[in-house]
């Protein structure tokens, strides 16, 4: 079973990270935009800056609703296994028609995330021996993925290769690098530091891949927009091929080509859009989670909207030197996003940023923290080869609760061991009636309806 990280986009510097289709940011102490008596730096700027990127290109962007949409499909048929604690017993207890979706929500998401890690090349730390080969393109019961080998040589001047699959999170992370590296740029960082103790892959790779597969010395401009017009594909790594393979073939300048091609593919949005729908008409009209819903349907539609206004809003954080009121004015007119800022001894600030469109009432936030949880329980069981395991594969694991340090619940029972190693297990036997913390009503929310059929 893989690690769980496989799901978190982290920054550069491992300051924070952002959970794709939960919706929150976590961000370290250090980078606090709220310090007392003075300013945050840029980098804690450019580290916002950056985990709120991720979150754009998941919450608005064709490919990143697309991935939204498999792990809720994900989430529907892991009922179907679980037992009356909402813990997953594995597939092999499932009807054959449940089975076989959650089979391929796991397989849909594993192509759409793509390669997260390339550990085999973590010793080939000059990135100027790096070099990738051309897009290999690969269908399989209409799933879409794009292949390239990296190849480098380590210390020893040895020559490591590594296939790895290009989806969302090499192009969200490659994007979200450029940004934050441009915001350090504009605050006068010196050059030659912008790339210090960043890791080869997949920041600075990205960069090597766009100028190799495009045949063009890119700006980084360009790389931030071709990476944005890549996501506006369920797949983005097949349109990302296809955008650089233009480039190559053509003198247009960049932006005319990008202009192109999201002219083509304008209508995969609407339809992504329509099946989220879907998920949220299937579960009645009433609880918790169709509350929820309700509102991560409006954030999507908002971010769709955001799209049709500025197709690469990413760029406004380049249009002059940041500071912590200008980013909070930015996320002003985007999309709103869980913030949990981590505090000195422990403690965590939890809060909503942006114009409103969604969590107006604490009810509604509440609502919004049972789904999070549940979104993040349904993918501890996910490894990055697309296999779902049971919840008792991993209960020696240690996972911490997202909210851990500023849950009321966790607070008012002298912080429970519980929060900080395996949430799933807390409340796990309340009775029916019980108040219970935000992760627990998530697990419960995964029970088997009662008077559901027994599993094979």
């Amino acid at each position: 079973m893989d690690h769980v990280s496989d799901f978190e986009n982290s920054n550069s510097a491992t300051a924070g990270f952002y959970r794709q289709n939960a919706f929150y940011i976590r961000m370290d102490s250090l980078f606090d935009l709220d310090l007392v008596d003075q300013k945050p730096s840029p980098f804690a700027l450019a580290m916002h800056a950056h985990e709120y990127v991720h979150f754009l290109h998941n919450a608005s962007t064709t490919s990143g609703q697309a991935y939204l949409l498999s792990n809720l499909i994900l989430l529907r048929a892991f009922v179907a296994g679980s037992d009356d604690h909402g813990h997953f017993l594995g597939p092999e207890n499932m009807p054959d028609g449940k089975r076989d979706l959650l089979h391929l929500a796991g397989k849909l998401m594993c192509a759409q995330l793509g390669t997260t890690t390339a550990k085999s090349l973590n010793s080939c730390r000059d990135i100027s021996t790096w070099k990738c080969t051309s897009p290999e393109l690969n269908m399989s019961d209409d799933i879409v993925s794009v292949t390239t080998d990296f190849t480098a040589k380590n210390d020893d001047g040895e020559t490591i290769v590594q296939n790895v699959t290009i989806g969302l999170s090499f192009v969200t992370e490659g994007i979200a690098y450029e940004v934050d590296r441009e915001i350090r740029r504009l605050s006068k960082i010196h050059e030659e530091l912008l790339d210090t103790n960043t890791k080869n892959f997949p920041y600075l790779a990205y960069a090597k891949l766009l100028d190799s597969w495009s045949g063009r010395r890119l700006t980084a401009q360009e790389r931030i927009g071709v990476g944005v017009c890549a996501l506006v594909h369920r797949f983005s790594g097949y349109l990302l091929a296809q955008i650089c393979s233009e480039l190559k073939k053509t003198d247009l300048p960049v932006f005319e080509v990008l202009k192109k091609a999201r002219k083509i593919h304008s209508g995969e949005s609407e339809l992504v859009l329509s099946h989220i729908r879907e998920q949220r008409c299937d579960l009645g009209k009433e609880g918790v989670i169709w509350t929820a819903m309700g509102e991560y349907m409006k954030l999507a539609e908002a971010g769709v909207k955001l799209r049709q206004k500025r197709w690469a809003p990413e760029l406004v954080f380049l249009s002059s030197r940041l500071t912590s009121e200008k980013l909070r004015s930015h996320f002003g007119t985007m999309l709103d996003c869980l913030i949990m800022q981590c505090k000195p001894e422990g403690k965590l600030d939890i809060y909503w940023i942006g114009p409103g469109h969604i969590a107006r009432s604490f009810e509604t936030s509440q609502y919004l923290g049972v789904l999070q949880s549940a979104i993040h329980f349904s993918q501890l069981h996910l490894s990055a080869k697309g296999e779902i395991c049971p919840t008792l594969a991993f209960r020696r694991r240690v996972v911490s609760c997202p909210f851990s340090g500023g849950c009321a619940s966790e607070i008012d029972d002298q912080y429970p061991d519980a929060c900080k190693s395996a949430p799933w297990e807390r409340f796990a036997f309340s009775a029916p009636e019980e108040k219970v913390c935000w992760y627990a009503a998530g697990v419960k929310a995964l029970r088997k309806p009662s008077g559901a059929p027994p599993t094979n």
